[in-house]
């Protein structure tokens, strides 16, 4: 520390030459002031009287100290009375007065006096002999007895009344002065004692250009005035109005400076006000000594953690280098540094962010970007270039070097550690904290972080939003600027990803690399395998992923790639947190580097919620409720599954985000995590060729469906085949999550269900109502989804849905859902709704043999055997309209069946009899019979009273057409075959059976022909109950209508054999059949000897031929 004191004994001899040149111009010449060019006057060292009388009692003052500083208010010691007089203005003071004051300051300040006054107050402190006030100021740091701190502040007000008294400032600036024009004379020249303020201030205001000596001198002042804002005479005098109105009750002397910068920018402070407060505020940013609150709070500190080892010796110590040292102590948790100290940091950081005109850096390296973004901004021009520095569609972006100068000023002052260290962060701000984060104290990022998590929600404000997410984009871009983040994960930083081991250093250039830490990190807590990050760490990168997810300039690695495409496709009309929503949906049409972020950044939300805010703001409590086991697995896809829940569908927007989301995983199968884990080698093996989700899901099920059909081991692990169920699960209930459906059948949703709305499969039902009406693409869409859905029931959302509660009780396989609830459908209890809808798709798998796995399996050897014709070459993905079950029914009249073929056979007729609408082909055959003659019959209910008219109508001669007449004459002729294809029979003479027919076998008709034998003994049939023997004798009719109506032509020998062999009068026929051949026979014999005759004959009578 470098500072030239000027000898007092030699200020005596000054005053001695000034009153002996000039006696009536004394006071002039003892001021010491410089003239208009500047140069400074010689002085005079001369002077060494000794004045024993007492200010008080001088004849040119008393009169006037008499009334200014009164008895009753200061003591008669010139010590108290000169310190009265550094109050007063000069115009109160007559100009024979000021001489005499200027000489008793020079007295006492002498090295004697100095000496008699601090002795009794000092005496253990300050030991100094020579020089002394030189010494005190040197010792003033080491004082801490408040008696002896306030002399010496006294002593120091006196000695600031005049620069020469204590300094060698004139000599070693007058270069500076001239240079900058700071040589201060009023217009009264009697008047210039108080004027060496203004060249000080002046000198203050021109610091980083002054010459080194003088520099030094300016600040060593500059330091000293921080004692007392009385010391610096023009600010005290420009700000007396201010510290009048809010600094009065302030008891230590230093403090009125920081009162007073706190108020800096209200609306009613003068501009000279003002303009004083920033060239103290610029002293103290060139040396951090300047505070005397800063550096006397963290003075301990600063030594304790070397906070000089970065540094030059020099004692001049700039604010921001102070700042960075001490925040790196805090931050690597190895401080203890007082509450004090920190609350001073947080102030002169805020100071910092405050005026841009406080960093010369910044100053000189954003001048052209202040003047073309931000002019006339004020205290606002640091938040200005700040929203300018990220890219911005509209306003441009600040130069490099201004955007690196705001990097380490954000650095410096810490920002995201306290929300109030930005004075407009905290003013945008405050009413949301007030209301929604009243509890969280100020520090360590805890408000911010409160803050963060209420972006895009009511909550939140656009004012508030917008200054925290200027002050954000920077935190974002260097993970030591996030606390928490910091703290976690400091060391795995280190370890893993390269980053320095201290928080930062003082002279530490700004570096990109801080950005890319961050993606580093999730990296590894991505990676379950290797994953090597502290518990805490991994929290806090979840916490930092899920808070920023939303905006694009929160995301550098994104943002970076991606700006073309913003520009493009997501215009500035776009609301903040928009962009990657729009990013995401153009996926397509992005280029290939944003894209490949895009798709990263999109599988890192489906894998992990905690990194989704949106699903985490909108459905947490269905993630606590029903997901809490999955929350280290796929809450997503437990989301979906669970989204049809009664009480999630009345949360709209749970279910609304859940269902964005899968809209958005349509464009990569790897979006969803669970299927892309299990399925992920297979899609590689079998359907390389597909490129989105839809297409790769319509691959693997082709393949499913192949093997299931084919009765072969399947291809596909059956994890695979659970998730791909889940994904065409997801597509039944949501048309808009089936691209290629709604793409082929838009025109017919427009045209048949236009009015009903998404979601739940009502627009799929609607299309398969209106099967027969769509269009040839649609309706081969849709046959394959019937065909999916009735191979395998767990694809089947209507019927998962409607059916729920029923297929828990009875049927443990979701795959065989249907199959199992045809089974116990007609069960007591059984849900009604899932009746209807188990009968619903009854009638779907009658109309074609591939929708039914079951028969088609029963079946296959039969089919190949009797119907190789139709199922060869059956149409693609079009209905066969029944056709392959007529062909097997002719057969199973026939008897011709295998037992497993029958089975099944039965099992559909007598379905059948109960609902014709079963019998696609009786429904095709007989349409407009049924709406005539059947119109007021409803099967809804499984009642088989369409079937029972079709039939009496045949038996009274009312189908005219033979189709239908053969049609309806076939389902009679079925039931000889079987009585339980003849439902309502069966029902009626079930007892009958059991009482009469026990001992019969079941099959081949031979209950029919017990019950026939039975009504045909007139003493038996009286032992029939009544309903039997009507319904019966109803059937024997028909039958008999039947016998003449149907006529079935044989195919083959074996038909006809079969037909012969199965007829009631069939030892007629065989009897007509042996006659036959009889009669051949006799006549063979008869006609043959005749014939043989002839020859003979014929050969005696002409022997010439007989030679031949």
């Amino acid at each position: 520390m470098i500072l030239q004191w000027v000898i007092f004994i030699h200020l005596a001899l000054l005053c001695y030459t000034a009153s002996t040149v000039n006696p009536q111009n004394n006071n002039a010449n003892a001021l010491s002031v410089f003239n208009g060019d500047s140069r400074a006057l010689i002085i005079n060292r001369n002077i060494n009287k000794e004045h024993k009388v007492p200010l008080r009692d001088e004849r040119e003052c008393s009169h006037e100290l008499k009334h200014l500083c009164p008895v009753e208010e200061y003591e008669s010691d010139d010590l108290s009375i000169l310190t009265c007089i550094q109050y007063l203005k000069t115009s109160e003071i007559s100009q024979s007065c000021q001489h005499v004051v200027w000489q008793h300051t020079i007295d006492i300040v002498s090295d004697d006096s100095l000496s008699k006054i601090i002795r009794p107050f000092c005496k253990e402190e300050i030991s100094c002999k020579q020089d002394v006030f030189r010494c005190i100021i040197e010792h003033l740091p080491e004082i801490k007895s408040k008696p002896c701190m306030r002399i010496i502040h006294q002593i120091e007000l006196i000695g600031f009344s005049d620069f020469k008294v204590i300094s060698m400032f004139t000599q070693d600036c007058q270069n500076d002065i001239e240079k900058y024009h700071c040589g201060r004379l009023p217009g009264d020249r009697t008047k210039a004692t108080f004027s060496q303020g203004k060249t000080l201030a002046c000198l203050q205001e021109h610091l980083t250009l002054l010459e080194n000596k003088c520099r030094k001198q300016v600040l060593q002042l500059s330091e000293l005035q921080s004692d007392d804002v009385a010391f610096d005479r023009v600010l005290d005098k420009a700000c007396a109005d201010l510290k009048a109105r809010f600094c009065k009750n302030v008891q230590s002397p230093e403090e009125v400076y920081s009162c007073l910068i706190r108020h800096r920018n209200d609306d009613y402070i003068k501009q000279e006000c003002r303009d004083q407060l920033i060239r103290r505020e610029k002293l103290i940013s060139q040396d951090f000594q300047v505070s005397k609150g800063l550096s006397r709070a963290c003075k301990e500190y600063i030594k304790m953690y070397r906070c000089r080892r970065w540094l030059s010796d020099d004692k001049e110590i700039r604010l921001a280098q102070i700042l960075v040292c001490l925040e790196n102590a805090i931050h690597n948790e190895t401080s203890q540094i007082s509450q004090e100290c920190i609350r001073e940091m947080k102030d002169h950081r805020q100071m910092l962010l405050d005026d841009y005109k406080l960093s010369p850096e910044i100053v000189s390296q954003c001048s052209n970007d202040i003047t073309n973004f931000c002019q006339g901004l004020r205290s606002k021009t640091i938040q200005c270039l700040m929203e300018h520095s990220h890219p911005n569609r509209v306003l441009g972006r600040v130069s490099f070097p201004c955007q690196k100068q705001l990097e380490t000023l954000v650095l410096t002052s810490d920002v995201g550690e306290d929300w109030r260290v930005d004075p407009v962060l905290h003013e945008a701000c405050q009413s949301v904290v007030n209301k929604f984060c009243p509890e969280i104290k100020g520090g360590n990022a805890r408000v911010m972080s409160c803050l963060m998590d209420k972006l895009k929600t009511y909550k939140m404000t656009k004012k508030c939003e917008s200054a925290l997410l200027q002050i954000q984009y920077f935190v974002a871009r260097n993970f030591r600027l996030d606390p928490p983040l910091y703290r976690a994960c400091r060391m795995d930083a280190h370890k893993l990803c390269h980053a320095k081991v201290e928080w930062a250093t003082p002279n530490e250039a700004y570096s990109p690399k801080g950005q890319y830490v961050l993606p580093c990190l999730y990296r590894y807590l991505r990676n379950k395998e290797v994953s090597k990050l502290k518990p805490a760490c991994k929290e806090e990168v979840q916490r930092v992923m899920r808070q920023r997810a939303l905006y694009v300039e929160l995301n550098p690695e994104i943002e970076q790639v991606c700006l073309d495409d913003l520009a493009l496709m997501c215009s500035e009309k776009m609301g903040k947190g928009d962009e990657i929503d729009c990013l995401q949906q153009n996926l397509d049409q992005l280029k290939s580097s944003c894209q490949d972020v895009i798709r990263n950044y999109t599988e890192v939300q489906m894998e992990d919620v905690q990194v989704n805010p949106i699903i985490l703001r909108n459905c947490a409590v269905f993630i606590d409720k029903y997901c809490q086991n999955e929350i280290n697995k796929d809450v997503m896809d437990c989301l979906i599954r669970i989204k049809n829940e009664q009480s999630l569908r009345e949360q709209m927007k749970c279910r609304a985000t859940i269902e964005h989301y899968q809209l958005i995983s349509l464009q990569e199968f790897r979006f969803t995590v669970a299927f892309k884990n299990a399925c992920q080698s297979y899609v590689s093996r079998y359907c390389s060729v597909a490129k989105t989700k839809p297409q790769i899901i319509e691959c693997l099920s082709e393949i499913v469906r192949n093997d299931t059909l084919s009765d072969v081991r399947n291809k596909i692990s059956k994890n695979c085949r659970q998730q791909l169920r889940s994904q065409l699960l997801s597509q039944r209930e949501n048309i808009e999550f089936n691209p290629k459906l709604k793409t082929s059948c838009q025109m017919d949703i427009k045209k048949f269900c236009a009015d009903v709305p998404s979601g739940s499969a009502r627009v799929l039902e609607c299309l398969k109502e209106q099967k027969k009406k769509l269009s040839e693409k649609c309706h081969h869409i849709v046959f394959k989804i019937e065909e999916q859905d009735l191979t395998d029931s767990s694809t089947d959302y209507t019927l998962l849905s409607t059916c729920k509660t029923m297929i828990n009780a009875h049927c443990p396989d979701m795959s065989e859902a249907l199959t199992c609830l045809k089974e116990v459908k007609d069960q007591p209890g059984f849900d009604l709704n899932c009746k209807m809808i188990v009968v619903k798709r009854i009638i779907e798998q009658n109309q074609d043999y591939r929708f039914n796995p079951v028969l088609t399996k029963a079946c296959k050897v039969d089919m190949v055997k009797y119907c190789s014709d139709l199922i060869k070459s059956p149409p693609a993905d079009t209905e066969v309209e029944g056709k392959v079950v007529k062909c097997l029914k002719i057969k199973f009249r026939q008897r011709k069946l295998r037992a497993e073929c029958e089975q099944q056979l039965i099992g559909i007729l007598k379905e059948a009899a109960l609902n014709y609408k079963l019998n696609p082909l009786l429904q095709h055959l007989c349409t407009d019979e049924i709406k005539s003659l059947c119109g007021g019959k409803d099967d809804d209910q499984e009642g088989g009273s369409v079937e029972e008219c079709l039939k009496v109508a045949l038996q009274n001669g009312q189908l005219v057409n033979r189709a239908c007449r053969l049609e309806v004459a076939g389902l009679i002729e079925e039931t000889r075959v079987d009585i339980h294809v003849d439902p309502l029979l069966h029902r009626a003479c079930a007892s009958d059976l059991n009482v009469h027919c026990s001992d019969t076998p079941p099959g081949g008709g031979r209950h029919i022909q017990c019950l026939l034998n039975i009504i045909a003994d007139p003493v038996k049939a009286e032992s029939l109950n009544r309903n039997c023997h009507v319904m019966l004798s109803q059937r024997l009719e028909l039958f008999r209508e039947a016998s003449n109506n149907f006529i079935a032509l044989p195919q083959s020998m074996g038909d006809l054999y079969g037909q012969v062999s199965h007829s009631p009068q069939k030892k007629y026929f065989f009897l007509m059949l042996f006659s036959f051949i009889g009669m051949v026979f006799l006549s063979g014999l008869f006609f043959g000897r005749a014939s043989r005759r002839s020859v003979y004959s014929l050969l005696v009578s002409n022997p010439k031929s007989n030679k031949l």
